[in-house]
């Protein structure tokens, strides 16, 4: 089985620029139809953070069943759902950042610069964003299980891999179907 990989630099940038396009074209959508802009209320940080903590608890408590610290096994489906739920947080974390950057462009260079009150919660929402990315990384490290002893030895073929189906049934099978 392949081993999973980290979250690439190229993906967070990727989502980063995304997040951006869509804050930006909101914000021209909304000024262009001659709505007001769209400001994030701020249970959209206090979710973010609020999601980051937990998939932080969840990798904390992961990593302690790895390192032997709790006597609980490790649960492969489970670990497998932690450094998931890390990867989601950071590609949702780089699209907040991004949306939230871009309405501060968008607020930045308008003729007439928004008061602080709009300010403030996209700020709070790109901090928050920033925050999951890098707790999601963290996570994300958190979740690498050590390597196993088959690992190690690249000849070494876990069971089931290249094991080849057999041609024809053993002597004692043939005779019970005859």
């Amino acid at each position: 089985m392949k081993p999973l990989q980290k979250t690439s630099w190229f993906a967070i940038a990727v989502s980063v620029v995304i997040g951006f396009g869509i804050g930006y074209l909101v914000q021209t959508g909304l000024s262009s139809a001659g709505s007001p802009p769209l400001i994030p209320p701020y249970s959209l940080p206090a979710t973010l953070l609020t999601v980051t903590a937990i998939v932080l608890g969840f990798a904390i408590a992961l990593r302690r069943s790895i390192t032997g610290a709790n006597k609980r096994p490790v649960n492969p489906f489970v670990a497998m759902r932690v450094v998931a739920a890390a990867k989601a947080s950071i590609i949702a974390g780089a699209v907040f950042l991004g949306f939230a950057m871009g309405i501060l462009i968008y607020f930045g260079m308008r003729t007439v610069a928004p008061g602080a009150d709009a300010w403030w919660p996209v700020i709070t929402t790109a901090l928050a964003a920033v925050i999951q990315v890098v707790v999601g990384l963290i996570a994300e490290h958190l979740g690498k299980v050590p390597p196993t002893a088959s690992d190690d030895e690249p000849g070494q073929q876990s069971p089931g891999e290249g094991d080849e189906v057999p041609k024809a049934l053993p002597a004692n099978r043939q005779a019970e179907r005859s």
